[in-house]
Protein backbone atom coordinates (compact mmCIF):
# COMPACT_ATOMS: atom_id res chain seq x y z
CA UNK A 1 0.00 0.00 0.00
CA UNK A 2 1.32 3.49 -0.71
CA UNK A 3 1.46 5.70 1.91
CA UNK A 4 1.17 9.45 0.74
CA UNK A 5 2.90 10.91 3.80
CA UNK A 6 6.53 9.33 2.35
CA UNK A 7 5.85 12.23 -0.55
CA UNK A 8 7.44 14.94 1.42
CA UNK A 9 10.92 14.95 3.43
CA UNK A 10 12.98 17.30 5.13
CA UNK A 11 16.44 18.20 4.76
CA UNK A 12 17.35 15.45 6.98
CA UNK A 13 14.89 13.05 5.50
CA UNK A 14 12.20 12.41 7.71
CA UNK A 15 8.64 12.11 6.14
CA UNK A 16 6.30 15.15 6.77
CA UNK A 17 2.82 14.86 6.74
CA UNK A 18 1.04 15.91 3.59
CA UNK A 19 -2.07 17.42 5.65
CA UNK A 20 0.43 19.61 7.78
CA UNK A 21 1.86 20.75 4.66
CA UNK A 22 -1.28 21.76 2.70
CA UNK A 23 -2.47 23.12 6.70
CA UNK A 24 0.20 26.08 7.06
CA UNK A 25 0.42 26.76 3.77
CA UNK A 26 -3.65 27.61 3.96
CA UNK A 27 -2.74 29.72 7.24
CA UNK A 28 0.55 31.36 5.71
CA UNK A 29 -1.83 32.55 2.14
CA UNK A 30 -4.28 33.51 4.76
CA UNK A 31 -1.22 35.57 6.43
CA UNK A 32 -0.64 37.27 3.75
CA UNK A 33 -3.71 37.90 1.65
CA UNK A 34 -5.46 39.03 4.81
CA UNK A 35 -3.09 40.37 7.51
CA UNK A 36 -0.40 41.57 5.60
CA UNK A 37 -2.17 44.29 3.35
CA UNK A 38 -3.88 45.74 6.77
CA UNK A 39 -0.88 45.64 8.92
CA UNK A 40 -0.88 49.32 9.90
CA UNK A 41 2.66 50.37 9.16
CA UNK A 42 1.78 54.28 9.18
CA UNK A 43 1.69 54.09 12.91
CA UNK A 44 3.83 51.75 13.92
CA UNK A 45 7.73 50.73 12.82
CA UNK A 46 7.78 48.98 9.80
CA UNK A 47 9.18 45.17 10.18
CA UNK A 48 10.48 42.34 7.91
CA UNK A 49 7.81 40.62 6.13
CA UNK A 50 9.36 37.33 7.79
CA UNK A 51 9.00 38.84 10.73
CA UNK A 52 5.79 39.39 10.49
CA UNK A 53 4.44 36.26 9.45
CA UNK A 54 6.08 34.50 12.20
CA UNK A 55 4.85 36.05 14.64
CA UNK A 56 1.68 35.39 13.09
CA UNK A 57 2.14 31.74 12.69
CA UNK A 58 3.81 31.31 16.32
CA UNK A 59 0.37 32.48 17.65
CA UNK A 60 -1.39 29.60 15.69
CA UNK A 61 1.40 27.01 16.56
CA UNK A 62 0.75 28.37 20.17
CA UNK A 63 -3.13 28.16 19.86
CA UNK A 64 -2.67 24.69 18.51
CA UNK A 65 0.41 23.08 21.33
CA UNK A 66 -2.41 21.76 23.43
CA UNK A 67 -4.01 19.60 21.11
CA UNK A 68 -0.47 18.60 18.92
CA UNK A 69 2.27 15.74 19.65
CA UNK A 70 5.28 17.49 19.69
CA UNK A 71 6.26 15.67 16.29
CA UNK A 72 3.66 17.30 14.80
CA UNK A 73 4.57 20.73 16.56
CA UNK A 74 8.27 19.80 14.95
CA UNK A 75 6.64 19.10 11.35
CA UNK A 76 4.72 22.62 11.44
CA UNK A 77 7.87 24.55 12.20
CA UNK A 78 9.63 22.92 9.24
CA UNK A 79 7.06 23.67 6.75
CA UNK A 80 7.14 27.35 8.45
CA UNK A 81 11.06 27.53 7.96
CA UNK A 82 10.56 26.14 4.43
CA UNK A 83 8.14 27.93 2.93
CA UNK A 84 9.91 31.31 4.38
CA UNK A 85 12.58 30.64 1.81
CA UNK A 86 10.46 29.15 -0.97
CA UNK A 87 8.13 32.07 -1.77
CA UNK A 88 7.67 32.17 -5.30
CA UNK A 89 8.05 35.69 -5.49
CA UNK A 90 11.72 35.95 -3.92
CA UNK A 91 13.48 35.63 -7.13
CA UNK A 92 11.39 38.21 -8.73
CA UNK A 93 12.43 41.21 -6.15
CA UNK A 94 15.67 39.06 -6.20
CA UNK A 95 15.71 38.38 -2.27
CA UNK A 96 16.70 35.26 -0.62
CA UNK A 97 14.59 34.96 2.66
CA UNK A 98 11.21 36.88 3.71
CA UNK A 99 12.98 38.53 6.02
CA UNK A 100 14.94 40.74 3.45
CA UNK A 101 11.47 42.16 2.32
CA UNK A 102 9.95 44.77 4.55
CA UNK A 103 6.21 44.67 5.33
CA UNK A 104 5.57 48.06 3.76
CA UNK A 105 7.79 47.02 0.69
CA UNK A 106 5.64 44.12 0.19
CA UNK A 107 1.96 46.35 0.78
CA UNK A 108 3.64 48.22 -2.27
CA UNK A 109 3.26 45.35 -4.51
CA UNK A 110 -0.17 44.60 -6.82
CA UNK A 111 -1.00 41.41 -8.22
CA UNK A 112 -2.44 42.21 -11.95
CA UNK A 113 -3.63 39.28 -13.75
CA UNK A 114 -2.43 38.19 -17.28
CA UNK A 115 -5.18 38.54 -20.00
CA UNK A 116 -4.16 35.15 -21.34
CA UNK A 117 -3.73 32.96 -18.33
CA UNK A 118 -6.26 34.01 -15.38
CA UNK A 119 -4.69 32.15 -13.26
CA UNK A 120 -1.45 33.96 -13.68
CA UNK A 121 -0.30 37.25 -11.73
CA UNK A 122 2.42 39.61 -12.21
CA UNK A 123 3.58 41.93 -9.50
CA UNK A 124 5.00 45.63 -10.31
CA UNK A 125 5.78 48.27 -7.83
CA UNK A 126 2.36 51.28 -7.50
CA UNK A 127 3.61 54.19 -8.72
CA UNK A 128 7.17 53.48 -10.02
CA UNK A 129 9.10 56.52 -9.87
CA UNK A 130 7.08 58.39 -7.69
CA UNK A 131 6.71 55.83 -5.35
CA UNK A 132 10.36 55.54 -4.98
CA UNK A 133 10.07 59.63 -4.00
CA UNK A 134 7.63 58.89 -1.39
CA UNK A 135 9.46 56.33 0.04
CA UNK A 136 12.72 58.07 0.27
CA UNK A 137 11.24 61.46 1.13
CA UNK A 138 8.14 60.68 2.92
CA UNK A 139 6.34 63.69 3.12
CA UNK A 140 9.13 66.27 2.37
CA UNK A 141 8.60 66.77 -1.42
CA UNK A 142 4.77 68.35 -1.70
CA UNK A 143 3.10 66.07 -4.64
CA UNK A 144 2.50 69.57 -6.76
CA UNK A 145 6.60 70.07 -6.85
CA UNK A 146 7.00 66.24 -8.53
CA UNK A 147 6.59 67.27 -12.27
CA UNK A 148 7.01 64.16 -15.12
CA UNK A 149 6.93 65.16 -18.52
CA UNK A 150 8.41 68.04 -18.36
CA UNK A 151 11.79 69.35 -20.06
CA UNK A 152 14.77 70.67 -17.98
CA UNK A 153 15.86 73.98 -20.07
CA UNK A 154 18.02 75.15 -17.73
CA UNK A 155 19.93 75.36 -14.88
CA UNK A 156 21.31 78.41 -12.98
CA UNK A 157 24.19 78.50 -10.31
CA UNK A 158 24.61 81.38 -7.99
CA UNK A 159 27.31 80.89 -6.01
CA UNK A 160 27.39 83.99 -3.76
CA UNK A 161 23.17 83.86 -2.41
CA UNK A 162 24.21 79.61 -2.79
CA UNK A 163 21.33 78.28 -4.66
CA UNK A 164 19.88 76.68 -7.76
CA UNK A 165 17.48 77.95 -10.27
CA UNK A 166 15.86 75.09 -12.33
CA UNK A 167 13.83 76.52 -15.48
CA UNK A 168 11.59 73.68 -16.79
CA UNK A 169 9.37 73.33 -19.38
CA UNK A 170 5.91 71.71 -18.51
CA UNK A 171 3.89 69.23 -20.57
CA UNK A 172 1.43 72.03 -21.19
CA UNK A 173 4.68 74.18 -22.90
CA UNK A 174 4.16 76.38 -19.27
CA UNK A 175 7.61 77.65 -17.85
CA UNK A 176 7.84 77.06 -14.47
CA UNK A 177 11.24 77.96 -12.41
CA UNK A 178 11.97 76.44 -9.08
CA UNK A 179 15.04 77.57 -6.36
CA UNK A 180 16.76 74.57 -4.45
CA UNK A 181 20.16 74.64 -2.66
CA UNK A 182 21.19 71.17 -4.46
CA UNK A 183 20.44 69.46 -7.71
CA UNK A 184 20.77 65.76 -9.05
CA UNK A 185 21.27 65.62 -12.48
CA UNK A 186 20.88 61.92 -13.99
CA UNK A 187 20.32 62.81 -17.93
CA UNK A 188 21.58 59.99 -20.21
CA UNK A 189 25.22 60.02 -22.00
CA UNK A 190 23.86 61.72 -24.78
CA UNK A 191 21.45 63.92 -23.83
CA UNK A 192 24.12 65.38 -21.47
CA UNK A 193 26.22 65.47 -24.74
CA UNK A 194 23.66 67.31 -26.78
CA UNK A 195 22.92 69.73 -23.77
CA UNK A 196 24.87 70.82 -21.33
CA UNK A 197 26.51 74.01 -23.29
CA UNK A 198 23.48 75.43 -23.25
CA UNK A 199 21.63 73.95 -20.02
CA UNK A 200 24.17 75.06 -17.43
CA UNK A 201 24.34 78.60 -16.42
CA UNK A 202 28.10 78.90 -15.61
CA UNK A 203 29.21 76.38 -17.88
CA UNK A 204 30.71 73.36 -16.50
CA UNK A 205 34.33 73.39 -15.81
CA UNK A 206 36.17 72.48 -19.19
CA UNK A 207 37.11 69.45 -17.18
CA UNK A 208 34.06 68.26 -16.54
CA UNK A 209 32.96 68.91 -20.28
CA UNK A 210 36.17 67.10 -21.87
CA UNK A 211 35.00 63.63 -19.78
CA UNK A 212 31.60 64.08 -20.95
CA UNK A 213 32.52 64.21 -24.85
CA UNK A 214 34.74 61.40 -23.87
CA UNK A 215 32.27 59.52 -21.61
CA UNK A 216 31.37 56.53 -24.29
CA UNK A 217 28.28 53.79 -24.12
CA UNK A 218 26.66 50.86 -25.27
CA UNK A 219 24.73 47.78 -25.05
CA UNK A 220 25.44 45.26 -21.69
CA UNK A 221 24.24 42.20 -21.41
CA UNK A 222 23.18 40.20 -18.54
Amino acid sequence: EFDRDDCFHDEDGESIDEDIINEIRTIYDEILKKKVPTYPYENYPDSSLGEFISTELDQYVQSKKVSLEKNEIDQIQKVIDWLSKQHSYLNTIGCEKLTDVSVQGWNSFEHISKPDQSNDVIKYIQGGFSNFLHIVFGNKIPNDNIELNSMVKRICMYEDDQYVSIEIIGKNKEMKTYQAEHVICTQSVGCLKKTMHDMFVPPLPYSKQLCIEKLGFGTINK
